[in-house]
């Protein structure tokens, strides 16, 4: 179940909160808290994800769009255990509009 909204902060400021919640089979429901900003008309993009449940994560994105293409950096770390042994994960993301709204 996923529940969001974009706001219009100011003529070039956008602001999207959103909620999921996941739930899958003999996995504990996680809840995702995301934040996302858009500058410049959704030109360049920043956010901040906290998620809920079995695993405690907290992310960030930083992003742009060029024309028709997407580019996305994210940085997520969780409190689990295997911290001690893992810094994070990092996520390039390409992405392609083909038109439309």
């Amino acid at each position: 179940m996923q529940v969001g909204y974009k706001l219009d902060v100011q003529s070039d400021i956008t602001m999207t909160p959103a909620i999921i919640m996941k739930k899958l089979a003999n996995v504990p429901t996680h809840i995702d808290m995301n934040l996302t900003f858009g500058f410049l008309q959704d030109k360049l993009i920043g956010g901040v994800n906290y998620t809920l449940g079995a695993d405690k994560r907290l992310g960030f994105l930083l992003g742009t769009k060029i024309e028709k293409l997407n580019f996305y950096y994210s940085y997520n770390t969780s409190s689990q255990f295997i911290q001690d042994y893992n810094n994070g994960s990092h996520e390039l993301t390409l992405g392609v509009n083909f038109g439309g709204k």
